[in-house]
């Protein structure tokens, strides 16, 4: 049996929330667990790869051809939400708003990857770490493009939120 005790007695065994301890024992392990999480990774770092490379062009096209596809989705959901009365409620119209800078990521993403196959030499140049890195062709306009579209986060992460938003409001809705 697995007891955790806060001095007062057990509050939490085997996964079951004792009577008379449950709201408490929910409201600690709700505010333990996004702790922990985020000093995980602080505790034990790794790289983080945050840059996808493809081998060789089937890599690349298959990749493409998804953001195409997420393009797609998310112009059609759009439409589809855009004017009607049964989807005007808030968490609607976060997803819409989502859906939008999806779409404009995917566009965003998509030059992106087309602008690295076009261009003659690597993309960045200089040291192993980013801070050393430079851009290697910034004066044509197809490395300012890139360099641009290397900042697609900016139009990811608020198209994440406002989804995230919207999942909220829905389930604000419900109780």
């Amino acid at each position: 049996m697995i007891c955790f005790s806060d001095g007062d007695g057990c509050w939490i065994r085997t996964g079951r929330f004792h009577a008379g301890y449950g709201r408490n024992a929910r409201m600690r392990i709700r505010t333990l667990l996004p702790v922990l999480a985020a000093w995980v990774p602080l505790i034990f770092p790794s790289e983080a790869l945050a840059i996808q490379t493809h081998g060789g062009t089937e890599g690349l096209y298959a990749h493409q051809f998804g953001h195409v596809l997420f393009f797609v989705a998310m112009i059609l959901l759009y439409f589809r939400l855009r004017g009607q009365a049964e989807f005007m409620s808030r968490g609607w119209r976060y997803v819409t708003i989502s859906c939008l800078l999806f779409a404009g990521w995917n566009v965003v993403a998509f030059t992106g990857h087309c602008l690295e196959e076009m261009l003659s030499v690597p993309v960045f140049a200089g040291g192993s770490t980013c801070w050393e890195r430079a851009l290697s062709d910034a004066t044509g306009w197809k490395g300012l493009v890139l360099y641009v579209c290397k900042f697609d986060h900016l139009l990811a992460v608020p198209a994440m939120l406002y989804f995230l938003l919207g999942l909220r409001a829905f389930a604000r809705e419900r109780q």
